[in-house]
């Protein structure tokens, strides 16, 4: 029974670690934008979308970065 308990701890650490380092990725390039630095922007939106392909308003904040930076 520890066994078991210990490795759903650990799973839902790791869970918890890698969302928390998605949501600090988003928020760095929200940060990014908000003064400017598209380019930085870009490069935490990306980071953030290798771990979360998936979400759309990501890939939005995303195309908005690219938009800011390339015209």
């Amino acid at each position: 029974k520890k066994i078991i308990l210990s490795i759903i701890i650990t799973i839902f650490l790791a869970v918890s670690v890698f969302a928390a380092n998605i949501s600090d990725l988003i928020a760095k390039g929200d940060k990014a934008c908000k003064i400017g630095n598209f380019m930085a922007a870009k490069k935490f939106y990306k980071q953030a979308l290798q771990n979360d392909p998936k979400n759309d308003k990501l890939w939005k904040k995303y195309d908005k970065a690219l938009k800011m930076l390339y015209g």
